[in-house]
Parts: C-alpha cells; sequence; structure tokens
C-alpha cells in the first residue's frame, strides 16, 4: 500500500508483515474496543466522565493513524511517526486509566491498547 521505511502489505500475497502493518491492525483493533469501552460504561451508568471521554479520544487517535498510514498516493514519514508517537501515547494513557476496572468490556480495552502501544511503538523504532 505506502511505500515506505515501513512498508504496508496486502495479506494474503506471503510477504511477512511489517511492523507498520502490525500497527495498524492494532490501531483498528483498539478503536473499535475502546469505543466500545466507554459506550458500555454509559450503559452500566458509571459516573467516570473520564472514562466514557477517554475511549472514543483514542478510538479517534488509532482511526487517524490507520487511514494516514494506509494512504496509497506517496508517503509523509514525518506525520506517520507522529501518528505513531500519538498513538501510543493515547493507548499507555487508557491502558493506565482503564487497568483499575474489572469489566470485561474494560480488559479487552486495556489488551487492544497495550497491543497497539507496543505494536507503534515497534514500528516507530523501524523508522
Amino acid at each position: 500500500m505506502t511505500k515506505s521505511n515501513g512498508d504496508l502489505v496486502p495479506p494474503g500475497d506471503g510477504a511477512p508483515e511489517s511492523a507498520l502493518t502490525k500497527a495498524v491492525r492494532s490501531a483498528v483493533t483498539c478503536a473499535v474496543q475502546c469505543t466500545s469501552c466507554a459506550d458500555a460504561g454509559v450503559e452500566e451508568v458509571m459516573s467516570l466522565p473520564q472514562h466514557l471521554r477517554d475511549g472514543p479520544e483514542v478510538g479517534s487517535v488509532c482511526e487517524a493513524l490507520a487511514w494516514l498510514a494506509t494512504r496509497q498516493s506517496g508517503t509523509n514519514e514525518a506525520v506517520i511517526k507522529g501518528m505513531l508517537e500519538a498513538c501510543a501515547t493515547a493507548c499507555e494513557r487508557r491502558v493506565q486509566f482503564c487497568a483499575g476496572f474489572e469489566h470485561p468490556h474494560c480488559s479487552q480495552s486495556v489488551q487492544s491498547a497495550e497491543d497497539c502501544a507496543r505494536d507503534c511503538r515497534v514500528a516507530l523504532d523501524g523508522f
């Protein structure tokens, strides 16, 4: 897909998955899990406004990374690096915030955010 230091490759072409591709996949999963976690918090009438705000914000950062990193027309490594950093930071913050809750949706959100933060840091190291 993009031609940069972390080339994205279409799935199933036999090539190993690049660090950037793995980060994008993790970001998409994390976006869904963090947004879903916040929505579940609304349903449980949690009195945690930051919980409700933080999930969609992390989801938005993850979605932005995925969208920018998969663009096929040229590259902008500085922007992708910045988004990888922002995504890792947002996910690390989500882990810190949500780890203290025992709800199943929180543990899923934490796992996705941990995976995403790690994969973003690995991709950053590859640039």
